[in-house]
């Protein structure tokens, strides 16, 4: 008995004196580990090497958050299959990925299936608003409440013109123009006998093709008796076709459609060199036709003004306050993500803080637009030739400002339909108005393949 009293005292005294202190140090050392702020965010990207974008980002982070570290790994030049093979790759695996930058429907693609994470937990404990940020584009991010990234750019069509040619024909562009009277404009200058048109509409990039009848509302999916159908027979896209018809085929006031096929990206050129006095586009003609100009071995003079102006209503039951704008890159957390606070703050910091790295239409609302507007009236070309002022501040603005609402957020599309038929229903769409367009379908042939073969994706799909 005594024997055992002395045996439990000796490894009383033990465990007090050696083992519980090694406990203890054991336990500061987690403590301390826990209370280490130095953290590393692996961030996945494409085309962020370009003029040091990422190292400059990652430097100007750096001042702001010392202890969090920010290591880039570029996965391919652009975002293209490269990238995506990579990405979903390293992701699957369960490799760390704390931030990364993709277009929207790549996003919410990747949130259907889990792969992405909702940041609404961020969002509240930072005390964020992002409709006052971000606008009603940031909607488009929003699946049943959950929101799956933060906005970055915006893409809005315009029309861009020749000022100086519509002025010698007399023609003044109305406010909130409807499609009919862009079609009258276009009119007044067309020649195609001499190869001159009155527009370039470029519906072969697949958003023109329907973008008038979805700023009128349209949408190519609908809600019917409980079921998810196709809406190609909808009023509003069978005007906004036919006027692609009577623009190309009947009028010929635009490029037939082999003619924009071909030379999709270079409607710009038609402008430049006056075949054709107004194109439809986003913001990034004017970065184009800065190389057009300087990047040549002949520098090249416009000798024209340009000016740029609202889209066209398809017709006057649109409301004049909506517009064709729709946010197309955004900041998202994998599912990989070890640190999705941290990267929510550097994803906010990227976006809100760095208007001289954003060439294009910014989402943040409160950016200091003044720093993006330098990137486009300012040009260094390949030579090393710099150029100032090479277009007038307004202009810039005009096109970097999206003041009317977004036809997204206005009409409440649902993202979640926008994600899972979107890229299946315009592969569809591209092949059958193509044969429209060169007269090998009636416009009710063309309507009534679109819904058959929609409603057989739509129910594969599910």
């Amino acid at each position: 008995m005594k024997e055992n009293i002395r045996k439990f005292f000796m490894v009383f005294v033990i465990f007090m004196l050696v083992i519980l202190p090694l406990y203890s140090q054991g336990q500061n050392d987690i403590t301390e580990e826990l209370n280490d702020d130095s953290i590393t965010l692996k961030w996945y990207g494409a085309s962020y090497q370009q003029n040091n974008m990422a190292e400059i980002l990652i430097e100007r982070y750096a001042e702001i958050q010392p202890n969090i570290k920010v290591k880039y790994v570029e996965l391919a030049s652009l975002l293209n299959e490269e990238f995506f093979s990579k990405y979903d790759v390293l992701v699957a695996s369960g490799e760390q990925a704390d931030v990364v930058y993709m277009g929207v429907l790549d996003i919410l693609k990747r949130a259907l299936n889990g792969a992405i994470l909702p940041i609404n937990a961020q969002i509240e404990k930072n005390g964020d608003d992002f409709e006052a940020d971000y606008g009603e584009e940031y909607k488009i991010l929003d699946i049943d409440g959950n929101i799956y990234g933060v906005p970055f750019a915006i893409n809005a069509f315009r029309v861009f013109y020749n000022i100086d040619w519509l002025e010698s024909e007399g023609v003044t562009i109305p406010e909130n123009w409807t499609f009919d009277q862009f079609l009258d404009v276009a009119r007044t200058i067309a020649d195609p006998e001499n190869d001159i048109y009155g527009a370039f509409l470029p519906f072969t990039w697949f958003d023109m093709t329907y973008a008038p009848a979805q700023v009128a509302g349209w949408n190519m999916v609908k809600e019917k008796d409980g079921k998810i159908v196709p809406n190609f027979d909808d009023p509003r896209f069978r005007k906004n076709i036919e006027y692609l018809y009577q623009m190309t085929v009947t009028e010929k006031l635009n490029p037939d459609f082999p003619t924009t096929k071909a030379e999709r990206l270079n409607r710009r050129v038609f402008l430049a060199e006056k075949q054709v006095p107004m194109i439809v586009d986003s913001w990034y003609s004017l970065a184009w036709l800065n190389g057009y100009r300087y990047d040549s071995e002949i520098k090249r003079d416009f000798g024209f003004n340009i000016g740029v102006t609202d889209f066209p209503r398809l017709d006057e039951n649109v409301p004049v306050d909506v517009n064709f704008s729709l946010l197309v890159g955004a900041w998202a957390i994998p599912k990989t993500s070890i640190n999705p606070d941290a990267a929510y703050d550097f994803a906010r910091f990227v976006t809100n803080e760095n208007p001289d790295q954003l060439m294009g239409i910014p989402a943040y609302k409160k950016i200091n637009i003044q720093e993006t507007i330098k990137i486009f009236t300012n040009y260094t070309a390949k030579d090393g030739s710099k150029y100032t002022q090479v277009y007038p501040e307004q202009l810039v603005i005009d096109i970097l400002t999206v003041t009317d609402k977004s036809h997204f957020g206005y009409y409440n599309f649902d993202p979640q339909l926008y994600a899972k038929y979107t890229s299946v229903l315009d592969q569809l769409l591209q092949q059958e108005v193509e044969l429209y367009l060169i007269g090998e379908k009636t416009l009710d042939e063309f309507i009534a393949a679109m819904q058959k073969r929609g409603a057989e994706e739509i129910n594969r799909l599910h």
